[in-house]
């Protein structure tokens, strides 16, 4: 008797194996899961509640941005300033501001300069540790200002994080700005720090670029 796997995305008619043939193929396909769920594990330090640890973390984090995404769509200084810890720092503009009262006034009054703004986040890149994260996340946005005109933006944000009883919140964050101009990118390139491949951050105080005078 013998047995029939099909393969139907690499041949047009079944492939026929001897028993023993099928019981190699079945160990061949467990021991390469095996293998792939080795590497996997590799790349959050080899074990596998850290693997299921920095899942959890990145979900919570890439949640928390797309909470300030709706903020900033919506305009909405106080939920913007809540998706920071109490004691949270934001850099932006040329600006430092410390704590929520603060972080929610300058967003207001960035904000209100515009009419409309929409954010896209790429996959953040992060080091999961206890409790704790930091990383990068390339960023592009686009908004239509009040005095009609529009601007295409590119940065990046450097972020630290702190996983409180309410979620993962921001702790600190530095806008690296990289392009601000018409969308077809015939605008000004900023010459911000390069830090290097992820885990290079910016200091602490180090400040942000500001855009060029005249530039919208």
């Amino acid at each position: 008797m013998d047995a029939t796997v099909h393969w139907s995305v690499v041949a047009e008619r079944p492939l026929r194996l001897a028993p023993c043939g099928a019981i190699r193929l079945c160990r061949f396909a467990v021991e390469l899961s095996a293998k792939l769920t080795k590497g996997a594990l590799a790349l959050v330090g080899g074990d596998k509640g850290k693997m299921t640890d920095f899942v959890a973390a990145e979900s919570g984090i890439r949640q928390l941005q797309a909470r300030c995404i709706d903020t900033v769509w919506r305009k909405d200084a106080k939920a913007f300033a809540e998706c920071f810890v109490e004691d949270g720092e934001w850099k932006i503009a040329g600006q430092h501001v410390r704590g929520r009262a603060e972080i929610e006034a300058l967003f207001a009054k960035l904000l209100g300069l515009c009419d409309k703004v929409i954010t896209q986040n790429g996959t953040p890149i992060l080091t999961v540790e206890d409790g704790t994260a930091f990383g990068r996340t390339y960023v592009i946005e686009d908004a239509k200002l009040m005095n009609g005109a529009t601007a295409h933006t590119i940065g990046v944000y450097y972020e630290r994080f702190v996983e409180t009883k309410d979620g993962w919140k921001f702790a600190w964050r530095h806008w690296s700005l990289k392009y601000r101009g018409p969308a077809d990118m015939t605008g000004d390139f900023y010459d911000s720090p390069d830090y290097g491949p992820h885990p290079g951050m910016p200091a602490a105080d180090e400040p942000t670029t500001t855009k060029k005078a005249g530039s919208v």
